[in-house]
């Protein structure tokens, strides 16, 4: 399965490496993986989700719903920073 990859430029006509990534990766298999990498692409996964899980009760994440949920959200252009711009935050929050 293993094929060289060429960082050769894009003007001469050939596959981007974006290109290339792809057209090795799209036709890899499960069974191509060698133990290793597959016990790490396992505990990456899990590790994204578990900091997912954890990060989806922080303090900004809640605003974040919240603001969603009543409207309030606006652009970082109109609020670059909540500790500076209190005033568009809902009574109470």
């Amino acid at each position: 399965m293993a094929r060289e990859l060429s960082t050769t430029p894009e003007d001469d006509g050939a596959p981007s490496l974006t290109e290339q990534l792809a057209g090795y990766w799209s036709g890899a298999r499960y069974e191509d993986l060698p133990p290793a990498v597959v016990d790490m692409a396992k505990s990456v996964l899990l590790d994204t989700l578990a900091v997912a899980v954890r990060g989806a009760e922080s303090e900004v994440a809640v605003a974040t719903r919240k603001g969603a949920a009543t409207g309030l959200l606006r652009s970082a252009y109109e609020c670059p920073s909540p500790r500076t711009n209190r005033d568009w935050r809902q009574p109470g929050s």
